[in-house]
């Protein structure tokens, strides 16, 4: 099998993931990968529902966020979510996601979507890890690089 192409995430959508991860942590956080096909240039938040149990959104917000996502030009490439218990992708809350996106009918085609693991059990530091489905439906990992998006140096009014 060749190599999975790597996944590059804008470093205002990795911001935009590791906060939501922090502030529902000790709770799980699940939201969608916005962007063009393995480049990632916005996460949304999905906002979970108590009567469901923790982090699970419903189906509406999914159509909401892409809605959000298409009125800026973006496609739904694929889903995000954090565990403090293990450094391991959630086979559970990825298919969730998977079966929640249903309610997307313009999930961006592509051979498979991008699924992102915020692991917060790593003693004090956030690792962001990349996954897709193969062919034989088995979560791989894929190389992963940040895009530094922003100026190094702020603009200021008075430069």
């Amino acid at each position: 099998m060749s190599q999975m192409s790597e996944v590059v995430v804008s470093r205002h959508a990795a911001q935009e993931i590791m906060h939501c991860a922090l502030t529902a942590a000790p709770q799980p956080c699940a939201g969608l990968l916005a962007g063009h096909g393995r480049s990632v240039g916005a996460a949304m938040a999905l906002v979970p529902h108590p009567e469901d149990g923790p982090g699970r959104p419903h189906a509406g917000d999914f159509r909401d966020a892409a809605d959000t996502a298409r009125q800026h030009g973006l496609g739904i490439i694929g889903w995000f979510h954090s565990r403090i218990d293990s450094h391991e992708p959630d086979e559970a809350a990825m298919r969730r996601l998977e079966q929640l996106s249903g309610a997307i009918r313009e999930l961006a085609p592509q051979a498979s979507p991008i699924h992102l693991l915020v692991a917060l059990d790593t003693k004090g530091r956030l690792d962001l890890h990349a996954y897709v489905r193969n062919h034989a439906d088995r979560l791989l990992p894929v190389p992963l690089r940040l895009f530094d998006d922003t100026p190094l140096y702020l603009r200021s009014a008075k430069r």
